[in-house]
C-alpha cells in the first residue's frame, strides 16, 4: 500500500484552496432567485423550488476527450443541462465536480479557471446559477455536473409521452 503526500493539508485530493479562491473571483458572477445566500460560503447550496413546481434533477461526469478544458466544461454542462430539457424542465442550478490532473499549481489553476469559465458561461446562458461543487485531483481531466431544474407537473414530459401526430423538434 502506497500513501501518497497530500498537497492540501489533511483534505484527501481536493485542489488548494487558494487556487480554487482564485478561480471563483475571476469566473463571472451570477444569481438566481431561488439560491439564498447567507452572506458566507456554506458547505451546502441552499435552494427554494417555486411553489407548485416539482424540482427534476440529473448528473453525468465525463473523463476528458478533448484537450481543450474550456471546450470540454461547455460541451459537458450542455450535455448535462440536456437532461433537463428532454424533461420539460427550465435550469435552476448546479453543483459541479471536477477532477484535474496533477500540475504546478499555476498549471492547475488555469485548467480549473478554462474549465469553470466554460462551464459558468453554459450555465448563464440557460438561466441557470452554479451553486457549488467539488475539486479535486487524479489521473486525468474529468468534469461533470449535478443539474437542477423546475417544471409545473403537467408540463413534464417523461419518455413515452409522444403520442401518434405529435410533431417532435431537435433543437441545440
Amino acid at each position: 500500500l502506497q500513501h501518497l503526500p497530500l498537497r492540501c493539508g489533511g483534505c484527501g485530493a481536493k485542489v488548494g484552496s487558494t487556487v480554487l479562491n482564485r478561480v471563483l473571483q475571476r469566473l463571472p458572477t451570477a444569481s438566481h432567485p431561488d439560491l439564498t445566500t447567507t452572506g458566507q460560503i456554506e458547505d451546502a447550496a441552499i435552494l427554494s423550488v417555486p411553489a407548485g413546481h416539482k424540482m427534476v434533477q440529473s448528473v453525468d461526469y465525463f473523463r476528458a476527450f478533448i484537450d481543450d478544458p474550456y471546450r470540454f466544461g461547455a460541451i459537458a454542462t450542455n450535455h448535462a443541462l440536456g437532461d433537463l430539457y428532454a424533461m420539460g424542465a427550465r435550469p435552476q442550478s448546479a453543483l459541479a465536480i471536477a477532477t484535474l490532473p496533477y500540475a504546478r499549481e499555476a498549471i492547475t489553476e488555469r485548467t480549473l479557471y478554462e474549465l469553470m469559465l466554460g462551464a459558468t458561461e453554459v450555465l448563464q446562458a440557460s438561466g441557470a446559477v452554479l451553486a457549488g461543487g467539488h475539486t479535486s485531483e487524479g489521473a486525468e481531466l474529468a468534469f461533470g455536473l449535478t443539474v437542477n431544474g423546475t417544471a409545473l407537473p403537467d408540463q413534464l414530459w417523461p419518455k413515452g409521452g409522444m403520442q401518434p401526430g405529435d410533431a417532435l423538434i431537435l433543437n441545440k
